[in-house]
């Protein structure tokens, strides 16, 4: 059973790819963005595994966590979801979302990701107990994660077809979301 969330309309700093900004290029000295030789970026999230980043264009914009990891928004997301208040400052217009942690029960669309190995587990390891393929790379997250379901495409005869979904970490969660009453 998956539950609604907002995310709070806190100001957050974000910054767009190729834009050469001071905080680009220090995370681009730390290595946690690199440049790829097709002239795109990988972006080293929290959730990124086996030494592949998050794949991103110049021009797509990237927020930073609460544990200082870089993570991509693509161009066309972000414009349409956020407002510009200042240099680099943007308010997220947010809107409703459900989530689904694990010892929930599950719907329909979460027994889909798994159904069709969109989401898989490794349950001996709880630091990286889920993994998905998201942003052109493999990711995981713990097992407190929460996964936050962003959209679900459905057939003609109501059918899914496709579910746009991402991990949160449960300390970023815990930080960015409340729930949705009523």
């Amino acid at each position: 059973m998956r539950r609604a969330v907002k995310k709070m309309g806190k100001v957050i700093c974000a910054y767009q790819l190729g834009m050469r900004s001071p905080t680009e290029l220090k995370l681009l000295e730390d290595g946690r963005i690199c440049m790829t030789e097709s002239g795109g970026y990988e972006l080293f999230s929290r959730e990124a595994v086996n030494g592949k980043g998050e794949k991103a264009e110049a021009g797509d914009y990237f927020k930073i966590d609460s544990a200082g990891y870089p993570y991509p928004n693509s161009r066309d997301f972000f414009e349409k979801h956020h407002e510009r208040v200042g240099e680099n400052r943007y308010v997220q217009i947010s809107f409703p979302v459900t989530v689904w942690k694990k010892g929930e029960p599950m719907d329909e669309v979460i027994r889909y990701l798994f159904k069709n190995r969109r989401i898989t587990i490794k349950r001996k390891d709880k630091k990286n107990y889920f993994h998905a393929f998201l942003w052109g790379a493999p990711l995981s997250a713990k097992s407190d994660a929460f996964i936050v379901i962003y959209d679900v495409k459905r057939g003609k005869e109501g059918e899914i077809e496709h579910v746009d979904f991402n991990f949160v970490a449960k300390e970023e969660f815990e930080e960015a979301y409340d729930y949705v009453v009523g």
